[in-house]
């Protein structure tokens, strides 16, 4: 059983960084370039690696989810439960902010904006919602990272 809870919580640290990686990269790379973007120079730095990002992250996710809940069921009876559950619920909330809301944004920008004010406007708004999904990840990765001092100690 050992041997499980630290494969499911490995699996749950290494997702969990790649999504912190992810908000880290948009907070202090790319949400500073907002202004500067123009409708003709916009696609590059957030269409397509937005599009290829949902490529990787949605099967990503499915795995995260299930290692949470493995790793859950294996803890319960303990207190060690209460860190996956907090990894499960933040995970939940930014896939549902992500697919009911960040989502609309990205088809409006993969389906071309030409007016800059709408432009500005679009970005603003994606730049928010995700400010709150990076916050989601480090809340996240917090989590089990929780955990595996918690377990260590």
């Amino acid at each position: 059983m050992e041997i499980l809870r630290l494969a499911a919580a490995t699996v749950m640290l290494a997702c969990g960084s790649i999504y912190l990686g992810t908000g880290v990269t948009l907070v202090f790379f790319l949400f500073p370039i907002q202004s500067k973007l123009t409708p003709a120079t916009y696609r590059v730095p957030f269409v397509e690696p937005v599009a290829a990002a949902t490529r990787f992250l949605t099967p990503m996710t499915v795995v995260m989810l299930v290692a949470t809940v493995g790793l859950i069921v294996l803890e319960l009876g303990t207190a060690y439960w209460i860190a996956p559950a907090v990894y499960l619920v933040t995970t939940i909330a930014s896939t549902l902010l992500t697919t009911r809301v960040i989502f609309r944004h990205n088809k409006r920008m993969e389906a071309g904006i030409e007016d800059p004010a709408e432009l500005q406007a679009t970005l603003e708004a994606w730049r928010r919602l995700n400010t709150g999904r990076a916050s989601l990840w480090a809340v996240q990765w917090a989590a089990i990272t929780t955990w595996f001092v918690v377990r260590a100690a």
